[in-house]
């Protein structure tokens, strides 16, 4: 990762774990995501989807398979409980 990543990735931290309140499967997605630092780019290309997938599944619109939300936990290292809320 780089610096200007690191930079961004604190940015978004700092801005948006502050507005989450976690609940919902695409909330607690980018909770999790934010706080190992990751961008939805990053987390795209560790789950071989695209950042578009990642993107609707945080919004709400489309839900990963279980497949994927087996392999989100394991990158996110986060419990069921917790990713499905």
């Amino acid at each position: 990762m780089t610096t200007k990543s690191v930079v961004i990735c604190r940015q978004l931290n700092e801005r948006d774990l502050a507005v989450i309140k976690g609940g919902t499967l695409g909330d607690n997605i980018k909770q999790a995501r934010l706080e190992h630092q990751m961008t939805q780019t990053m987390l795209a290309q560790a789950l071989f989807v695209s950042k578009q997938a990642v993107s609707q599944w945080e919004k709400g619109v489309r839900e990963p398979d279980i497949e994927t939300v087996v392999r989100l936990r394991e990158i996110l290292q986060v419990s069921f409980e917790r990713l499905l809320g």
